[in-house]
This record gives structure tokens, C-alpha cells and sequence, in this order.
């Protein structure tokens, strides 16, 4: 059972007596508006969930829409016990979580379903990910989720081989990404989601580079001709993440009872994020937006310049004394793991 903080939205109508009652109340956080499809899919099915295993031993106090801290500052809150449960994407705090960006790399998973649950593989309690980076920053995982790949949105011209990126300002977001479009010719540019449009309008960017789910919340089909279909700039990967300390004060039965949530959630998530772009490119297409493909021979050029991301990506960590080598070749096996 959870109370949506300052929504006045309470699942089951005797929230406020078991706040009072309950064994076990956790604040979670997170910077998406409520009912946003990423909470839909993993943090309110997954809290009904723990709910109903632990027969109401445990209340959530759910804060959505930056009520407890900026997007930016969700792994401060949680490391700080602000918040016991949060919301936030790695690629967001590289300084902290550098090889948790891993996730994030091109051309290497063919479904949001097998990048999350590759990515799930190594940075499990225990695994290469959660040692490495998550367990020194006093959290840990407890669902992730990889979005669609990203693909370009352009305006004057379409974005169908690999030659056609030189010149281009392309709006993105990522070291990763950053990197992929500097390999491609292309000038990568940084701005907030919400200048998106704006800047397509203007002039002031070529293109864009979102997922089919990202693109209609912006309003970024109206403005633009083009978008590619089977490309991959690689995406964004994202999670709930716990506080270690919180979850180490947790009786037994209820850490069982929350892996068994997680484990019965996130791949339902993942299904539910695939069958949301296919609905949102079709959204897309209505508006007129024409979909262009790379051929077999381009594909095979991207392939290659992905490969020297990956790279150029590990062997940057690795001067920096962090285990870039060995997480892109776990990141790969998992993939290939799920896959197969």
C-alpha cells in the first residue's frame, strides 16, 4: 500500500491508519509526473506487489514529480536517506557511476527487453556493476529498464546512411551518444528535452535523437519530415534504486518479498516499453513523418564505427583506473546470453 505524497492519491482507503500501524514505511522517490509510463510500468505495480506479499507489512510514502529533490540530485537524496527508494539514470552522474553508462552503448541490443534484462544481469546485489560502482556509492539496484533504441529525427533531410549524418547538429544526450555522433561526421548538441522543438524550428539544430515514446510528449512529429526506423544510437538505461543501508535494515521475509516483486515486474515492464514505441511510431507516422532505413551495407559500416565506441568508451575508463574492458565484455555476453 502506497500514499502518493500532496496527490491525494491513496491506494486502498485505510492507507493513513497502516501508516501509523505498519511494520515497515519507505519513502520513495523520483523526478517523473505521476502516472508518467515509466512509473506505470515498474514503481506503483511493483509497491501493489509488495504490498499484497507481505500482507500490508509495508507502507510506501511515494513522492513523483521532483517533490523530494531535482532529477539531478535523485542519487544525493538516496545516498543521503532522504529518500530509501529513487529513481534516476546513471548517465546522469558519470562522475559517480562511470561504468554504469554501459548500458547506454549502440547497435547492441535488438529489444528494450534484452538490454534491460542484460543490463539486470551484471548489476544485480553481487554482480560486476553493483561492486564496481553501485555498492561504493551505498545503493543498489532494484529495478532497471532499458528504453528503445534512439533514433534521429531530422527536418530538412533524411538520415539514411551513414555518409548523410556529416554536417548535422543533432540534439542528444550521453557521453555515449555524444561520442557515436562525432564518429558519424555529426555535431552533437545539449539542451533539455523541452528545447527540443524550439530549436528544430529554428534552425538551431538539424535533428534530434529520441526514442518513438520520447518524440510525441514534445511535440517533436510536428515539426520535423524525417525519422529513422532501424537505427540505433544505443538508449537511455534507468532504474529504482535502493538505499543499501535501508535495505540491509529490512527483515528478511520483506527483502524476499521485494525480489520476488522486482523479478515478477521488470519483465513485464520491458514488454510494456516495446509495445509503447511500436504504438508511438505509428502516432508518428500519422503526422507525416516519413520513416527511412539504413541498407544492409550502411548497417555494416555502423556496425563497425559502434565497435570503435565501445572501444574508445572502455579504454577512456581504463585510463582513468575503472574496469571499462570488462564491463563492455559482460555487458556483451549478457546480451548475448539473452538473445539465444
Amino acid at each position: 500500500m502506497f500514499n502518493i505524497k500532496k496527490t491525494l492519491f491513496f491506494v486502498g482507503a485505510l492507507a493513513t491508519s497502516l501508516n501509523a500501524t505498519a511494520a515497515v514505511s519507505l519513502r520513495v522517490a523520483d523526478s517523473l509526473p505521476v502516472n508518467h509510463f515509466i512509473a506505470k510500468a515498474l514503481i506503483m505495480p511493483w509497491m501493489d506487489r509488495v504490498v499484497e506479499l507481505t500482507n500490508k507489512e509495508v507502507v510506501f510514502d511515494y513522492y513523483p514529480a521532483e517533490q523530494l529533490g531535482k532529477e539531478k540530485d535523485m542519487l544525493a537524496l538516496l545516498q543521503s536517506g532522504g529518500a530509501d527508494i529513487a529513481y534516476f539514470v546513471p548517465s546522469y552522474t558519470p562522475d559517480k557511476l562511470p561504468l554504469s553508462t554501459v548500458g547506454e552503448m549502440p547497435g547492441i541490443a535488438n529489444s528494450p527487453c534484452t538490454g534491460t534484462m542484460a543490463y539486470w544481469d551484471i548489476t544485480k546485489p553481487g554482480a560486476f556493476l553493483d561492486k564496481e560502482n553501485l555498492s561504493k556509492q551505498q545503493v543498489m539496484m532494484l529495478m532497471p529498464l532499458s528504453l528503445a533504441p534512439y533514433q534521429i529525427q531530422s527536418v530538412k533531410r533524411a538520415v539514411n546512411n551513414v555518409d548523410s549524418f556529416k554536417g548535422m547538429k543533432i540534439r542528444t544526450s550521453g557521453d555515449i551518444k555524444e561520442l557515436t555522433l562525432l564518429k558519424l561526421g555529426a555535431t552533437p548538441v545539449s539542451m533539455t528535452a523541452t528545447e527540443i522543438r524550439d530549436a528544430l524550428s529554428r534552425g538551431t539544430i538539424d535533428g534530434s535523437a529520441l526514442s518513438f515514446s520520447s518524440v510525441p510528449p514534445y511535440g517533436i512529429e510536428e515539426v520535423v519530415k524525417y525519422s529513422t526506423n532501424n537505427f540505433d544510437l544505443g538508449t537511455a538505461v534507468l532504474g529504482y534504486f535502493f538505499n543499501k543501508k535501508s535495505w540491509e535494515r529490512l527483515p528478511e521475509n520483506i527483502q524476499q518479498a521485494m525480489t520476488q516483486a522486482a523479478n515478477e515486474i521488470v519483465p513485464k515492464a520491458c514488454v510494456m516499453i516495446q509495445d509503447l514505441n511500436q504504438e508511438d511510431m505509428e502516432k508518428v507516422k500519422a503526422k507525416g513523418v516519413k520513416m527511412v532505413e539504413f541498407d544492409k551495407a550502411d548497417q555494416g559500416k555502423l556496425d563497425v564505427i559502434f565497435k570503435e565506441v565501445r572501444d574508445e568508451w572502455a579504454e577512456n575508463l581504463e585510463k582513468r583506473g575503472h574496469a571499462g574492458k570488462k564491463a563492455v565484455e559482460l555487458l556483451l555476453e549478457a546480451i548475448d546470453k539473452q538473445q539465444k
